[in-house]
């Protein structure tokens, strides 16, 4: 059985992402979310509690996108950040 999801979870999960990180393919990032958090904690929430309870999780998390450069001693490094 999977530990239930507390609104503590949610927000750690939030707030431990770096606000520099380049937005996903969905064009929100964790500033914008976190803003969206002061402004109305409660409604992201219920809308994770319910993509969780059932199952359902947003196109864009399905995404990911990188790519692969060459650093200085020429290995070959990816890098998550996204191109766009």
């Amino acid at each position: 059985m999977w530990k239930k999801i507390t609104e503590e979870d949610i927000r750690e999960a939030l707030f431990n992402q770096s606000v520099q990180k380049a937005p996903g393919p969905d064009r929100l990032g964790f500033k914008a979310i976190r803003l969206l958090w002061d402004w109305d904690y409660q409604r992201i929430i219920n809308i994770v509690k319910v993509w969780f309870r059932l199952g359902v999780h947003p196109r864009v998390w399905k995404e990911a996108k990188g790519w692969l450069y060459r650093n200085r001693i020429n290995q070959i490094t990816e890098s998550p950040r996204h191109i766009g």
